[in-house]
């Protein structure tokens, strides 16, 4: 079963308040299609199953690193826009 991406929403609708915060799709589909819908429904990235829980973690930390990195740079840039 594939579940339409837009379930709930787009990721950038969803998230709306926090620009910078990075969406990962989990995903049983290993298509080339598939995976490109994804990223262009907003993902920042996409990892098939089966997937090793360790490098989904480091996957995820990185992009947080970078999220933070891009938030504070925001900040600076745009002072009177602090975050919401």
């Amino acid at each position: 079963m594939v579940a339409p991406l837009d379930r709930g929403g787009e990721p950038h609708e969803r998230c709306a308040a926090r620009p910078f915060l990075p969406i990962v799709f989990l995903t049983s589909s290993n298509t080339f299609e598939q995976r490109l819908e994804a990223l262009a429904a907003g993902g920042d990235d996409i990892i098939s199953k089966p997937y090793d829980p360790v490098e989904l973690v480091a996957l995820v930390r990185a992009h947080l690193r970078r999220a933070a990195f891009l938030e504070r740079m925001n900040a600076r840039t745009h002072p009177g826009r602090a975050r919401r």
